[in-house]
């Protein structure tokens, strides 16, 4: 019982578990999107959700999901900004390293003059 209590003393206390680091720095939330920036350099993804907060006046806040993948031996983090405002962080699963180069390019045609119809003989 009594190591139970220490345990839950110690993660309550813990402060990695309110900020995460970026480098040297600690991001916290509260933090605005400009600090976690130069904290932790640009996301590798942003995503935008407008939030209406009452229905028929349209967006009343702007919500982003900021991306952060540092390859295959670290977790990709979730940061959820609310009108510039670090609101929550997340730990996703494992992060992956990019492809050097992309498996499928623009440049990359088709050729089709290998492919023949059948041909259709009549009597």
């Amino acid at each position: 019982m009594r190591f139970l209590t220490l345990l839950l003393l110690a993660c309550g206390l813990n402060p990695a578990l309110a900020e995460f680091r970026c480098g040297t720095s600690l991001v916290k939330t509260g933090d605005w999107a400009v600090e976690v920036q130069e904290r932790c350099g640009e996301p590798d993804y942003i995503a935008n959700y407008p939030e209406t907060l009452v229905p028929g006046f349209g967006t009343v806040r702007s919500v982003e999901h900021w991306y952060y993948n540092r390859g295959s031996r670290h977790f990709i983090r979730r940061l959820v900004f609310r009108d510039g405002v670090l609101q929550r962080r997340e730990s996703l699963g494992y992060g992956f390293l990019p492809a050097e180069e992309p498996r499928c390019k623009s440049s990359d045609s088709v050729s089709y003059t290998h492919l023949t119809l059948p041909t259709i003989y009549s009597v």
